[in-house]
């Protein structure tokens, strides 16, 4: 949590002791190579993909053949908003380095999948359909620090590394079931329920980084629209099967100083 208080730190008083320093000293370059400090809004949207042991472990439940009923499943990528702040340096204002800038952010990032499953059962012996939806959804919530290089000006390109820290995670199920046909007790019915549980910290990898790569457009001088992509990194640990997740990004970026 240190670690997190002191990028909040930076972020506010790195600005405000550039200023000093060129109020206060002489000037002994020109204004072409003083380096621009920005303090950057991270404002988006994430779609969490995961693969792994743990993943085929659930996919193989989608593959069950019973005569009778009919199986349908898949693994579906998980939507998050995300939200952060990052400071970003250009070192230089022109000559052959200019389009080079370096940045560090707090950012909240959210990883996990959603497991989708459907069964139809119709009896040859009687007239009734039984169908089920189940749905469990796993979300791991982090704060995470973005280390990143970025190259160009209208149109850039990223990459770097982030850090991720976990603060919580849970599990969510739905479940649906409708029973309908002559046959079907009482007429038929339905049946919904909702569950969520935690997951214990005792089997989540707490820390890991990250490799991320990214590009975007720079359309004025304060607003910028990237996507990116990161990887690596166990969500598990202690457990017979475990799983990564690939996020894929797309924010916007508006300077606030």
């Amino acid at each position: 949590m240190k670690n997190y208080i002191l990028i909040w730190m930076l972020c506010y008083s790195v600005p405000g002791l550039l200023q000093a320093q060129t109020t206060s000293s002489p000037t002994t370059s020109s204004a072409g190579n003083t380096p621009v400090l920005r303090l950057e809004v991270i404002l988006g949207a994430t779609a969490s993909l995961a693969t792994g042991d743990f993943i085929d472990y659930q996919s193989s439940f989608h593959n069950v053949v019973e005569q009778g009923t009919v199986f349908n499943g898949r693994i579906m990528p998980q939507p998050a908003p995300t939200l952060g702040l990052q400071a970003r340096l250009s070192p230089f204002r022109d000559g052959d380095l200019q389009a080079l800038s370096f940045s560090v952010g707090l950012q909240y990032l959210q990883r996990g999948f959603r497991n989708h499953y459907n069964t139809t059962f119709t009896p040859d012996e009687s007239d009734y359909t039984d169908k089920t939806k189940y749905l469990e959804s796993y979300r791991h919530h982090y704060l995470s620090i973005p280390l990143q290089a970025r190259w160009g000006n209208k149109w850039f390109g990223t990459f770097g590394f982030v850090i991720n820290r976990h603060v919580d995670s849970g599990r969510k199920q739905k479940l649906f079931r409708e029973v309908s046909g002559q046959d079907a007790y009482n007429g038929g019915f339905e049946t919904r329920s909702s569950t969520k549980t935690p997951i214990s910290n005792s089997i989540i990898n707490r820390s890991f980084a990250s490799v991320h790569l990214g590009g975007g457009l720079q359309w004025n001088e304060r607003s910028a629209l990237y996507a990116r992509i990161g990887a690596g990194g166990k969500i598990l640990k202690g457990v017979t099967y475990n799983y990564s997740a690939y996020v894929f990004e797309l924010s916007l970026l508006q300077t606030i100083r």
